[in-house]
């Protein structure tokens, strides 16, 4: 297997096509769709779309769960212990994610949609369509995280971050078809969405078979005896509380100003939260790859590297927000200007308690990550559910006082707390006593990034000459 280094770099190579895409797509997606549509209209599209998100958690974080022991497999056990495990890991999550089709369809088609959420131009059945075609999507794309636990353990979890990439890049192009060229609507535009899922996940799962990890068990057949699986039901339960609770801080604060303000404020508080959270995609180009060496770095000799890489990671991702969020705000009335086409007025108070949530984000994203890489989630898991929760429940009341302002400041209280939490809770986890580690992350990363230039730089003159 590739050293550690090696695999940060293709990781983070990967991450930053994967951060290229992201903003591509939270970028063009709401300027194509508000060229098309009425600002009514984009904003009951957000609010249908945010409920599909809650699919994430359908797993109840066993996937992530079983990834982490399949990591910690392939580096400590032999291949058959690999083998074995993934054939259960596999067929446990695919006979799941059948029974959920079944209960999504049965949901999609008798939910009054309408009148739970004062839609006016999607009748109940366009938006039942649009939310069972978003629904399967989303339920795809959550497979495929299995499939990416595979490509984690043979050392090419970079390669799974191409095709994800790419296929969101290739998701703005057939949005842009649809609603430009052919001048289809929001349920056509959900097709779209499923069938780059669809596709996604197909190469993925080629691409894995090419490597060598390759489903030897049918979901429909008898699954072979061995250890049971539910322990890791157990943990993944509560590594589910993560996703919950970044869903009631991101989808329930667009249900919360739907309910309170109605959907055209939806529209506008969507659109500054879009780009606010441009920082958050760039900082992930960080956070996601220490998620998956974390549980190949469990042993008791890992211990002073992971300190290294993470008090790095931590100082360049809370730097590179920071910068970014100056910029933004800068920038913030002209980039509103033209990606809205001057239909979303720039809301210069909403912006800043965006990105300062963002720049606080930043603060827990990279220490957060050795613990839900390696199953050691607990203390971090129900922190961020405490605060979401809680921090949800300001927004409302917020949001229902001073209007949109309050949404933003309810979500950057979450993300703060989050912040000191997840710092204390790196004690035991890395050398040295965590005020130390706070006082590195003052220190502007200057030297490191430009000694990694530079060696990036010799690596592309040296093989240009061959």
């Amino acid at each position: 297997m590739s050293s550690l280094k090696e695999r940060l770099i293709k990781s983070s190579s990967a991450s930053a096509l994967s951060v290229i895409a992201r903003f591509a797509q939270q970028f063009a997606l709401t300027p194509i769709l508000l060229a098309s549509w009425t600002m009514q209209g984009y904003g009951e599209w957000l609010v249908i779309s945010a409920i599909p998100t809650y699919i994430a958690l359908s797993d109840f974080g066993f996937i992530l769960a079983g990834s982490n022991e399949l990591a910690r497999r392939a580096s400590q056990e032999d291949w058959d212990s690999v083998q074995e495990f993934y054939d259960q890991y596999m067929v446990w999550f695919q006979r799941w994610a059948i029974l959920l089709v079944i209960a999504i369809a049965a949901l999609s088609y008798t939910f009054p949609f309408v009148h739970w959420f004062g839609l006016v131009q999607l009748s109940d059945r366009e938006a039942a369509t649009i939310f069972f075609l978003l629904s399967i999507a989303a339920l795809i794309s959550q497979s495929s995280l299995s499939v990416l636990a595979g490509l984690r353990a043979k050392g090419r979890y970079h390669v799974g971050l191409l095709v994800r990439a790419l296929a969101a890049l290739f998701q703005i192009g057939t949005i842009f078809v649809i609603v430009s060229w052919l001048e289809l609507g929001a349920v056509a535009v959900a097709g779209g969405v499923l069938a780059v899922s669809t596709v996604a996940y197909v190469v993925e799962w080629l691409i894995l078979n090419q490597f060598g990890l390759r489903q030897r068990v049918s979901p429909f057949g008898p699954l072979p005896k061995s250890e049971p699986m539910h322990r890791y039901l157990g943990m993944g339960i509560e590594m589910m509380l993560v996703p919950l609770a970044q869903a009631l801080t991101l989808q329930g604060s667009i249900v919360v100003v739907s309910a309170v303000l109605g959907p055209a404020a939806t529209a506008i508080f969507g659109a500054h939260r879009t780009m606010s959270r441009l920082i958050v995609s760039l900082t992930q180009l960080f956070s996601n790859p220490l998620l998956a060496e974390a549980g190949l770095l469990q042993g008791a000799g890992d211990r002073p590297a992971l300190t290294r890489v993470v008090s790095l990671l931590s100082r360049v991702t809370l730097w590179l927000a920071l910068i970014i969020s100056v910029g933004l705000f800068s920038t913030g009335p002209w980039i509103f200007l033209f990606w809205t086409h001057g239909q979303v007025s720039f809301n210069s108070a909403l912006f800043a308690t965006l990105l300062l949530a963002v720049v606080a984000e930043s603060l827990w994203r990279v220490p957060a990550s050795i613990r839900l890489g390696s199953n050691r989630h607990r203390p971090v898991a129900w922190g961020y559910l405490i605060f979401s929760a809680s921090g949800l429940a300001i927004v409302a009341w917020l949001t229902n006082t001073i209007g949109l302002i309050g949404a933003g400041i309810g979500i950057f209280l979450i993300d703060i707390a989050m912040a000191f939490w997840t710092i204390l809770t790196l004690r035991g986890i890395i050398d040295g006593c965590v005020s130390k580690y706070v006082r590195t992350l003052f220190r502007p990363p200057f030297c490191e990034i430009s000694l990694l230039t530079k060696q990036t730089l010799s690596r592309l003159s040296d093989r240009m000459r061959l």
